[in-house]
């Protein structure tokens, strides 16, 4: 009976260790082994990324040939502008070379017998372009005095394009010439704002006078349409286009 009783425990441990053997048997598959898994999906996307950079740099490449190709063009044009723009100059230096002293001073009394013949015709809007032809002139008689015979002449002719289209404007004094004359109540002190001409009559084909420089302080004493009588120093009397003329500040 003694022999009967360890039976039961015999069984109950065979039971047990067969059960752990079974826990722990490498070969059971119903495990997941992640630690191999996930390195594989790592690499995959790393040839990826490899895949995509290689094809931008290639992309990178191309557009800096395309624009190396492009800068290529626009340097050839304007090595090829420059040679053109060069061979303009040395064109008009020989053309202007030709020029003499007499060629020269001949340009700047034209120009100024046009400026001088514009300057009673011109209005109010019309006096900066005659401005600028009297700048033009005198910067022709600096280069003349200083022997630029080329450029004396370039700026007298420049002087020219600018004056000839005012003698097509009709005379500011259309109309007002021959006005009755109207004194002022007092004699008024004013300068010339430019060279001026003096004429005998109230009118621009009245013969020139005298000619006052610019700045110079004269008496004007009465009007006639928009002409003004004035007298010099010497008590020299003649007519002033208006806008020839401003108030001498007190």
């Amino acid at each position: 009976m003694k022999s009967f009783g360890w039976f039961p425990l015999s069984l109950l441990i065979v039971l047990l260790s067969g059960c752990e053997s079974l826990r722990l048997d490498p070969t059971n598959t119903t495990v997941v082994d992640r630690s191999a898994a996930e390195p594989a999906v790592a690499q995959d996307d790393l040839e990826a990324l490899r895949s995509r950079l290689a094809l931008r740099s290639r992309e990178v490449a191309e557009l800096r040939l395309q624009l190396l190709a492009k800068q290529a063009e626009i340097n050839r044009s304007l090595a090829a502008h420059e040679r053109a723009l060069e061979e303009v100059v040395r064109t008009n230096a020989k053309l202007r070379s030709r020029d003499t002293r007499a060629d020269t001073v001949s340009r700047i009394a034209e120009a100024s017998l046009e400026i001088e013949n514009a300057r009673d015709r011109v209005g109010e809007e019309q006096q900066h372009t005659l401005e600028q032809a009297e700048n033009l002139l005198e910067s022709s008689r600096e280069e003349l005095d200083k022997g630029h015979f080329s450029s004396a002449s370039y700026l007298a002719d420049k002087a020219l394009n600018l004056v000839r289209p005012l003698h097509a404007l009709p005379e500011a004094d259309s109309g007002l010439s021959l006005q009755e004359e109207t004194r002022f109540a007092t004699s008024l002190a004013m300068k010339t704002t430019r060279p001026s001409n003096v004429r005998e009559r109230p009118e621009r084909g009245a013969r020139i006078r005298y000619q006052l420089e610019r700045n110079r302080v004269v008496e004007a004493h009465a009007h006639s349409g928009r002409w003004i009588r004035i007298s010099d120093e010497d008590g020299v009397e003649g007519w002033v286009y208006y806008n020839l003329l401003e108030l001498v500040s007190p």
